[in-house]
């Protein structure tokens, strides 16, 4: 006696599933693109994440030929301004908030003759070093 009884067991797989050759001529078309859009979806990734890491914002829009305007066009104050002193300010937080950026805190200090910052108070910042 078999052990199957005379049956063959046919396992549920696409190989034993009875397809029309348009079906299979379909299913190979859908393959193929589904293979080639995620293979262009992988090249194509990393190249945006790298271009929009790698792009930085400009802050001017137009450049004039003084250059004071071009302080107005960043949203700088003037080269030489007044800024009131606020509470728990230094010269890096006041460049930090002026400027944009911490690193201008030694030439406004200087500019100042690295006077003690009190509440209230007024300091020159020039957002050049």
């Amino acid at each position: 006696m078999s052990d199957n009884n005379g049956f063959k067991i046919k396992y549920l797989s696409p190989e034993n599933y009875f397809y029309s050759p348009y079906k299979k001529r379909s299913l190979v078309k859908f393959k193929t693109l589904g293979a080639v859009l995620y293979l262009m979806l992988l090249a194509a990734v990393p190249a945006l994440l790298y271009t929009w890491g790698t792009q930085t914002p400009s802050l001017i829009k137009a450049v004039s030929s003084t250059s004071t305007s071009i302080y107005l066009e960043r949203g700088l104050p003037d080269p030489r301004s007044d800024v009131k002193i606020l509470k728990n300010d230094s010269y890096w937080k006041i460049s930090k908030r002026v400027c944009g950026e911490g690193k201008y805190y030694l030439s406004i200090s200087g500019l100042n003759e690295n006077k003690p910052l009190y509440r209230g108070d007024s300091v020159l910042v020039s957002c050049n070093l």
